[in-house]
């Protein structure tokens, strides 16, 4: 299974489909910044060693950190 990561444009993409606001606006909230970390963690790791090596931990690491 590939796994495509999701970058910050996807995410402002998304949440203004979902919320009916207008890309820029998504695009200019103060702290935009946490969603990108957000969106990275569950690729974290440490050379060769992933942190979240299955799916569903990768799924369950950007849910909580979205939340």
């Amino acid at each position: 299974m590939t796994i495509r990561r999701v970058d910050l444009v996807d995410y402002v993409a998304i949440a203004a489909e979902t919320t009916g606001m207008d890309v820029a606006t998504i695009a200019r909230l103060p702290n935009l910044t946490l969603a990108d970390s957000a969106l990275h963690a569950p690729f974290a790791g440490f050379g060769e060693h992933e942190l979240y090596p299955e799916f569903v931990d990768k799924a369950a690491v950007l849910l909580e950190r979205l939340a």
